[in-house]
């Protein structure tokens, strides 16, 4: 099994984390799907490089329980989420992201006629 938790550690510690995260419709289907990548510490300051890539992937369920985990310690804090409630909070905060960004790009005055 990979190792999640990146931490200053000693020459050749390896992890895997998260680099890309897609949650959405895609052919029609609502999936859930990371890209990872593998890293390794090079040297004694804590330099890194990656070392390959890989992916996971969900399928939606709406019924889907998520254990909730601590993204510092990886720790379950206890608490749970559904698969639906996540997508539902994940798609409200893109629709509140890019109307913030539509008002935004609204305060740019158009040119004006001459």
């Amino acid at each position: 099994m990979a190792n999640y938790k990146k931490e200053l550690a000693p020459i050749g510690y390896t992890w895997a984390e998260p680099v890309q995260f897609n949650f959405g419709p895609a052919a029609g289907i609502i999936r859930f799907h990371v890209v990872e990548q593998y890293n390794i510490i090079t040297d004694a300051n804590g330099s890194s490089v990656n070392i390959g890539q890989n992916y996971v992937e969900q399928g939606y369920d709406p019924d889907l329980i998520i254990p909730v985990l601590d993204p510092v310690t990886l720790n379950a804090t206890g608490q749970t989420i559904t698969f639906k409630q996540l997508y539902e909070y994940l798609y409200s905060l893109y629709i509140k992201t890019a109307i913030e960004r539509d008002e935004r790009n609204l305060q740019i005055s158009p040119p004006t006629p001459s």
